[in-house]
């Protein structure tokens, strides 16, 4: 599985983020004011977050062959959702990010701060399960020195087997 690019994660975020800040720029000017949001956000992010780092903890030990309740299968699903959590959490993070470049573009009204305060409150958990699904990333991949010696496997294609 090839690791995200820093890149990727970047348009992942600026795509939702112009996209919802253009939106609720125009629904600010035709209706005045934005739809608020809810604690649910950041909630659901930092539940995932903490669920995918606690899985990704279970790679690295059985990774570092320790005892774990993780097994490869698992483990591999736990890889995917590592990659799946920096995606989605960039996509959460773009979307949160517009909507607060939206309330500091408002004029000085009441819903403003409540806004801004509900915005950086959703913003900041969807960064960390970015920044989790990065480190879990790097607890899941797996590189020539996670062979076991004497397990028969070989890397690369050029290596020759005997033939009997």
């Amino acid at each position: 599985m090839n690791r995200i690019r820093p890149l990727h994660v970047l348009l992942c975020a600026l795509i939702p983020g112009i996209i919802i800040w253009a939106s609720l720029t125009l629904v600010v000017r035709h209706q005045g004011w934005v739809p608020p949001l809810q604690a649910w956000g950041a909630a659901t992010a930092l539940v995932i977050a903490v669920c995918v780092l606690i899985a990704g903890y279970g790679v690295k030990r059985m990774r570092e062959h320790q005892s774990t309740w993780m097994n490869p299968h698992s483990a591999a699903l736990t890889a995917v959702a590592g990659q799946s959590s920096i995606l989605a959490g960039a996509v959460f993070s773009g979307v949160y990010a517009g909507e607060f470049f939206v309330a500091l573009q408002m004029a000085s009204s009441p819903a403003r701060t409540d806004l801004l305060i509900s915005c950086l409150a959703c913003l900041t958990p969807c960064i960390a399960w970015v920044v989790v699904g990065y480190v879990v990333q790097s607890w899941c991949s797996i590189d020539e020195s996670d062979d076991e010696p004497g397990s028969g496997q070989t890397s690369g294609p050029n290596v020759s087997q005997p033939t009997v």
